[in-house]
């Protein structure tokens, strides 16, 4: 008698129903101490830059970032488990979650990230991960490299901010549709400042055609120069902080960046754009009929299935890489310290995102996003595995072009195409 797909259920509900978190909470505060605090400290400065730089980069507001950050750091601190929980946000979810909030709304991205959340439980319990296995190494590495040049990409129109305390700069040239300092209606009298970025061109094709025209455009503006400037010293110090090894040990690279970036532009008066930061629980607003009844459109459930693909698969890969690596020897349940002093800054502290530059910000991801590229791999296959090369290239190009889910199908239909052509020409000897 064949054996029931969820059984596998029933004892994850038993290792779910011996989660004490009032235990584990007690735990982490007996056996803390202070190289423990610090450690925590060390990842809540990591924390604050890229929360707030990746909420900048997907269009939401600011203080959304540091709730996720919070909420998360909380939640997956809390549960026993592996130790791949703390990872920092995802490339490839920067991206779609930036499409969403054009198309949905954040309401619409709250809805769509809990139909995610239930069809992820649903295919670990079905012991679905297996599938990703056969996924080509090439598809995985295109995935990575259009993902990378997108967000490169697109950190540029941040960088290039204006309209900046009413300066009329690159934001004028381009229009009203692109321009930052934009102040939109959320309703239930919530409004929302549009930060720099978040109304950049949605297409791979629109963003690269359109860096042409901003450049030009970024020539003859007195504030495109203030924010060169900034973004030259976040870059410089992000690539050469850790070379100093006793001040990487102390504050880490991104942390180092955004914090002498923003002291220099307000010592030398510099008129950029900067982080504004409101109240935490007026920005959490939870979604409504409307945007459930969403969920059953023909687009609404392509997003779900490539927010669905895109986290698994990124969960996935990152497993495989961390479990070549050497595994730290440290205590899981010391590991909400980080999202605490996330929660104690956003709440006592708050004003301190107010002298960041969005430039900054826009820097850090920027250089996150070229490192991410990974820029050597063609080389060495090509001699020996041309098509996997052209399989990791036309990937990368229908990402960069379409959008991650069109790249994705394009890229496993170039794979199996690859497969079936290979196949086609071996020949058996007699």
């Amino acid at each position: 008698m064949p054996k029931s797909p969820f059984r596998h259920a029933r004892s994850l509900g038993n290792v779910v129903a011996r989660v004490d978190l009032r235990a584990n909470l007690r735990n982490t505060l007996r056996h803390a101490h202070a190289a423990d605090f610090a450690a925590a400290l060390v990842v809540f400065f990591i924390a604050v830059p890229l929360s707030v730089g990746v909420a900048v980069a997907t269009g939401t507001p600011v203080e959304l970032g540091l709730v996720a950050g919070i909420v998360g750091g909380f939640l997956t601190g809390l549960l026993p488990g592996s130790s791949l929980r703390v990872t920092g946000p995802a490339a490839g979810l920067t991206l779609l979650v930036h499409e969403t909030v054009r198309e949905y709304g954040l309401k619409g991205l709250a809805v769509l990230v809990l139909a995610t959340v239930l069809i992820q439980t649903a295919t670990g319990l079905l012991r679905m991960g297996r599938w990703f296995r056969s996924v080509a190494v090439a598809v995985a590495k295109g995935v990575l490299l259009g993902i990378g040049l997108l967000l490169f990409v697109g950190q540029l129109y941040g960088l290039l901010d204006a309209d900046a305390h009413g300066t009329a700069g690159l934001g004028a040239g381009l229009g009203a549709d692109w321009a930052p300092g934009m102040t939109v209606d959320m309703g239930a009298g919530v409004d929302v400042n549009v930060v720099a970025g978040a109304n950049t061109p949605a297409g791979g094709l629109e963003k690269l055609g359109g860096l042409v025209t901003m450049f030009i455009l970024a020539l003859t503006s007195p504030v495109a120069i203030a924010t060169y400037t900034v973004v030259a010293g976040a870059a410089a110090a992000v690539a050469l902080w850790p070379r100093w090894t006793a001040g990487a040990r102390l504050v880490p690279a991104p942390l180092a960046a955004v914090a002498l970036a923003a002291a220099g532009s307000y010592v030398l008066g510099l008129p950029v754009d900067r982080v504004r930061v409101g109240g935490l629980l007026d920005m959490v607003r939870p979604p409504g009929d409307d945007d459930f009844e969403r969920l059953g459109e023909l687009g609404t459930l392509g997003a779900v299935l490539a927010f669905a693909l895109v986290a698994s698969a990124d969960s996935l890969f990152r497993g495989g890489v961390a479990s070549r690596g050497q595994r730290p020897a440290v205590d899981r349940s010391l590991w909400p310290l980080h999202a605490a002093w996330l929660l104690v800054f956003a709440t006592l502290l708050p004003w301190v995102l107010d002298f960041v530059p969005l430039a900054a910000l826009a820097g850090v991801l920027a250089h996150a996003g070229w490192k991410s590229l990974p820029r050597n791999e063609p080389g060495p296959l090509w001699p020996d595995h041309r098509g996997d090369v052209a399989v990791l290239m036309a990937t990368a190009a229908a990402v960069a072009v379409t959008n991650l889910f069109e790249g994705v199908v394009i890229g496993l239909l170039t794979a199996v195409v690859k497969t079936a052509w290979e196949g086609t020409q071996r020949r058996v000897r007699p």
